[in-house]
Parts: C-alpha cells; structure tokens; sequence
C-alpha cells in the first residue's frame, strides 16, 4: 500500500512541476513578445521623429546659405 502511495505523490509532484514549467514560459513566450513589439513601435517613432529632426536641421541650413 505504501508504494502505491508514493507512485501517486510522484505522479502528483510531477504534473503539478510540469504545470508550472509551461506556465512559466507561456509566461516568457507571452512578455518577450509584448517586449518586441513595444520596441518595434519605439524604434518606428525615433525614426519618424530623427526625420523630422534632419529636415529641419536641413531647412534651417539651407535658409542660413540663402541669406548670404
């Protein structure tokens, strides 16, 4: 009777350990994914915005060389 019971902790100990292992990296899977795609979107914006910086800068260098 006894070896019975350990044969169902063991079973017990390992699903409940392999429930946790795909938790964590379903959870791992799911934050890199948001990670990346928060980065993508940044990364879109810096663009956006050292285009609006250079044109900018490029318009004012061009109206200092008109000037003269």
């Amino acid at each position: 009777m006894k070896k019975r019971m350990c044969d169902g902790f063991t079973t017990a100990d390992s699903l409940i350990g392999l429930t946790i292992i795909v938790m964590f990296s379903l959870l791992y899977s799911e934050v890199t994914g948001v990670m990346n795609q928060k980065i993508d979107q940044q990364e879109t914006q810096m663009q956006k915005a050292r285009t609006a910086y250079e044109l900018k800068q490029s318009e004012q260098k061009n109206r200092f060389f008109n000037d003269r």
